[in-house]
């Protein structure tokens, strides 16, 4: 197995301000077990923390293996949303890109050789990926990674986790050349290019957990700031839309499309607001668009937003409920 320069697959990975945890996920990709070379590119967005050093430090214990990259000035926040797009693929030699980001870290040794014999064997292929454990709190409180992987499993909320892929590079090269990530605003990198490759080849679930997926507070998608999760969830629409205007040609599947994705959204935003107490938007958003809704949910939401004290009593039966889910 051999590609450019004798490495067959680049791990990518892309961190900022992640010192308590970087170490186990540098770790997690230095103890993998191949019959191929392979190359860590690391990207920091120039960390305040000591991120950086801690990168420094195994680059220089290994300067055949880890190839960093600083920045002087932080990207993501002057404006550029593409951070794998821009700075990290265009470095990378290998045939396969597999991604790692620095609060994530692996745990099978054997994780990279799986995903590579799959992807050797099946050139029709272009992503292998698997299941993870996710981690809050320091707690494994499940496993994450759904098996419908095709673009409408994906449309619909279905997740493949980004530290389990593996990938071809000359469907990611194509990627990049026709949807232009670098040119949209959107604030996730990895839900384009993954309804991407499920357009443009297939994509394998082996069914084993290979890592650790860390839900913190101050994530994007795991905030507790309510409106950054609506801006979140605003912007993986928006990658939906475009991507239903681009590819579905015929107007009546699209259409439906469309008015799933804008129930979806109603219900988890209504659901936010719930979740935060906030009743005049539940009430207003409701009020607004309940006729996208389907109908127990219609009836559901509209009970709950008569008054302030129904709001306050449907909050309550829905914590309960989730409490017994729990357990």
């Amino acid at each position: 197995m051999e590609s450019k320069n004798d490495i067959l697959v680049s791990v990518c990975s892309i961190t900022y301000n992640q010192a308590p945890y970087i170490r186990q996920c540098i770790d997690g990709i230095l103890m993998q077990k191949t019959n191929f070379k392979y190359e860590v590119i690391i990207h920091d967005d120039c960390s305040t923390d000591g991120t950086t050093e801690i990168i420094r430090e195994y680059a220089e214990k290994y300067p055949d293996l880890i190839v960093p990259i600083f920045q002087s000035v932080n990207q993501y926040q002057n404006g550029n949303r593409s951070i794998m797009a821009t700075f990290v693929y265009p470095k990378a030699r290998g045939k396969y890109i597999a991604i790692c980001e620095g609060d994530d870290y692996w745990t099978d040794p054997l994780k990279l050789q799986k995903q590579v014999d799959f992807l050797e064997e099946h050139p029709d292929y272009g992503m292998c990926y698997t299941k993870t454990y996710k981690l809050y709190n320091n707690k494994i409180t499940g496993v994450w990674g759904d098996e419908d992987c095709s673009f409408y499993g994906l449309l619909n909320y279905k997740i493949i986790p980004t530290l389990s892929r593996v990938e071809r590079r000359s469907v990611y090269d194509r990627y990049i050349a026709e949807i232009k990530p670098q040119t949209h605003n959107w604030l996730m990198g990895d839900f384009p290019a993954l309804l991407f490759y499920s357009l443009e080849s297939k994509i394998h679930m082996i069914n084993e957990v290979t890592g650790v997926y860390r839900v913190l507070d101050s994530s994007a998608s795991h905030s507790k700031d309510m409106n950054k999760l609506i801006r979140f969830y605003d912007s993986a629409d928006d990658i939906r839309i475009f991507f239903l205007n681009k590819y579905i040609k015929n107007d009546q599947e699209r259409a439906n499309l469309l008015k799933q994705i804008k129930k979806n959204g109603i219900q988890y935003k209504i659901s936010l607001y719930v979740q935060h107490n906030d009743f005049e938007k539940a009430r207003g958003l409701y009020h607004e668009a309940n006729i996208y809704l389907e109908r127990t949910k219609r009836m559901e939401y509209g009970i709950a937003v008569c008054s302030p004290i129904l709001f306050s009593i449907y909050r309550k039966v829905k914590k309960i409920k989730t409490l017994f889910a729990s357990n």
